[in-house]
């Protein structure tokens, strides 16, 4: 049972004169009980210098984002793990490219064999690049970095006339997204951040600089213009953290502090270092004065008798009277490595990876926990892949496939056509005992094969297409080797999917137990 608030003086005579007004005491006295019960809610000395905003996620993005964006930046140009960690996210979401597969359902072969094609013509070359530069793979990559290192990216449909197809895909930093542009206009449509929005709260349309803000033409600055662009010709490509929000920040935001800090203490203890060794030796007259010497430097003239100081190998110096040395001691780095460590695990953990992947220092781990930690990063790579860059990917197919429609090289059934996309492959850290574990899965039924071959970067049809030539040519040649199933004498039966490849009658299964 709850405890009944007690009533005081006041609360008495407020109930007297108005029962619904000393219920209302009485319950917020309640709610503010259950408030204080959290340690996190309460108003404590220990909490008094937490400040804290009740601030929309677009509220927290209009005023932070530019600054957060231009520091990592900073951070990707002068902090090598910061650097390596954009590139670390890059190489694992998209690595050499989240491949295309076709669904041949309602489509036929000889339509589905041109739609391919035709994509390897288009995305294999820098056909579909409007800059010029990179293939659909190479897009991908840099769509990948440009999200982690400045939260956002928008890829901008272009039309053209001299190209393979009337389409090509244009990367735009999320600069020049109008940011400051938000305002009503026209029909009830207004503007939030440089998206607009109907009356309704749907995204319509984008308002784009001709050019980033900061660019100069020349000698001389001209303001860049604010355009639109239908919502049909932009993808913009970042990550949801909360409902409604509009904007995407970098990946790194809450370790930003943490890597500079640790750039900050790495120049001091470098200092410290450099000046403790610029003193090697200290001349002390006894009689007079005593003079400092620094390493390096000539501050006296040996042919007046005085004593050298330069330092040399195998150097026997035979001191007058009254002179004596002694020798600087370095200050030492205690807990510099310790630091270091700490530092950059927060670092690793502010991009969810490893420290092992962050640093690439594995000297403390062994294989079992090595894997345990790629774990929670193997489903964070997994959550970009599939919540931010496939769905990009899709909506860059549809433009590929109207494109294609419009220019007449496919015909008009190619519009039910449904794909998926194969990610990059794992990169095993003990191929014997993970193959085989997968292989388990496949032969219990606990995952297809397809699904199996999917996971290590393959497209299941290649992969077949391939097997089946390799055994053509094995046969042509009459090669027995231990790769084909057919000839493994490892195996305790032949794997019938070879056999059906090749044509070959299943023998029948024999029972070890016959005479």
């Amino acid at each position: 049972m709850s405890k009944t608030p007690k009533l005081n003086f006041i609360d008495r005579v407020v109930s007297f004169v108005s029962p619904q007004a000393g219920l209302d005491r009485a319950r917020s006295r309640f709610q503010m009980q259950l408030i204080r019960s959290y340690d996190g809610a309460s108003k404590s000395p220990r909490t008094k210098n937490w400040k804290t905003v009740s601030s929309s996620a677009n509220g927290e993005t209009q005023t932070a984002l530019t600054t957060l964006r231009d520091r990592s930046r900073d951070l990707v140009r002068n902090n090598a793990y910061f650097s390596k960690a954009v590139e670390v996210i890059a190489n694992k979401v998209v690595g050499n490219g989240i491949r295309l597969r076709i669904d041949e359902e309602g489509l036929g072969k000889v339509e589905k064999k041109r739609i391919l094609k035709l994509w390897k013509q288009f995305a294999e070359s820098t056909e579909c690049d409007f800059d010029g530069n990179l293939t659909f793979y190479g897009l991908q990559r840099l769509i990948a970095r440009a999200k982690t290192e400045s939260g956002e990216v928008l890829i901008r449909r272009r039309r053209v006339s001299d190209s393979l197809l009337p389409i090509q895909y244009q990367l735009v930093e999320g600069d020049l997204l109008d940011h400051l542009k938000s305002e009503s206009v026209k029909e009830g449509h207004y503007v939030s951040q440089g998206i607009e929005f109907n009356s309704k709260g749907k995204k319509t349309a984008y308002w784009v600089y001709d050019r980033h803000p900061n660019e100069t033409l020349g000698f001389y600055f001209q303001m860049p213009i604010s355009q639109r662009i239908p919502i049909e010709d932009i993808i913009q490509v970042y990550e949801v953290l909360r409902p409604g929000q509009l904007r995407g920040t970098p990946d790194g935001s809450s370790g930003m502090m943490a890597f500079r800090d640790f750039d900050d203490y790495e120049d001091a203890q470098l200092m410290r270092q450099k000046i403790a060794a610029c003193f090697s030796v200290f001349i002390h007259d006894n009689t007079e004065s005593i003079t400092a010497g620094t390493a390096g430097i000539d501050m006296t003239d040996e042919a007046d008798g005085t004593i050298s100081e330069r330092v040399q190998p195998g150097m026997i110096e035979e001191l007058p009277p009254g002179k004596s040395i002694s020798f600087a001691t370095p200050p030492g780095t205690e807990g510099y490595g310790e630091y270091s460590k700490n530092v950059l695990r927060k670092g690793a953990a502010a991009f969810n990876i490893t420290y092992e992947s962050l640093t690439g220092d594995l000297s403390n781990v062994n294989y079992t926990s090595f894997k345990a930690g790629q774990i929670t990063e193997s489903l964070r790579i997994e959550a970009l892949q599939n919540n931010v860059m496939i769905p990009a990917c899709n909506k860059m197919w549809k433009w590929f496939l109207d494109a294609a429609i419009l220019a007449g090289k496919v015909g008009r059934n190619a519009e039910g056509v449904t794909v998926s996309w194969t990610p990059p492959k794992k990169q095993l850290v003990d191929p014997v005992k993970e193959m085989n574990g997968l292989s388990e899965e496949v032969r219990n039924g606990f995952t297809s094969w397809s699904e199996a071959v999917a996971s290590l970067g393959w497209n299941p049809e290649d992969l077949i297409f391939e097997l089946s030539k390799d055994q053509e040519l094995f046969d042509k040649f009459k090669l027995m080797l231990s790769c084909d199933p057919r000839f493994d004498t490892n195996r305790q039966a032949p794997n019938h999917a070879s056999l059906l490849l090749t044509g070959n009658a299943m023998p029948p299964v024999q029972n070890s137990s016959a005479k």
